[in-house]
């Protein structure tokens, strides 16, 4: 087996809420619980969601922000593995990417 780093820097995470707040929003609103009722209270508050997190973005420490980017790749890990797989094979490269290990690290 082969091992493969790869560090990411400078990530946009006011970019990222942008696009993230609207997903966990259609997310919470599909449940069936008290989490699709706010949903429907910050579907209301139209763009205020972003702004709100953008704003405790902008205050976080930078390895707690860090550490939030971590944790929304890691739900995504399985479709991270896909995607590499599917360019590999339209490369005509013929590996495999078994698993992806998504953490924070020191530069």
């Amino acid at each position: 087996m082969i091992k493969i780093e790869i560090k990411i820097k400078d990530i946009d995470y006011s970019e990222i809420a942008d696009r993230v707040i609207p997903i966990a929003i259609q997310k919470m609103s599909e449940k069936n619980d008290k989490s699709s009722k706010l949903a429907k209270i910050l579907s209301g508050m139209k763009g205020m969601p972003s702004k709100i997190v953008r704003a405790a973005l902008g205050v976080l420490p930078q390895q707690t922000k860090d550490e939030l980017a971590v944790h929304f790749l890691s739900e995504y890990k399985e479709d991270i593995i896909t995607y590499v797989n599917r360019m590999t094979e339209e490369k005509q490269i013929a590996i495999e990417v078994a698993d992806v290990k998504i953490e924070t690290c020191e530069e």
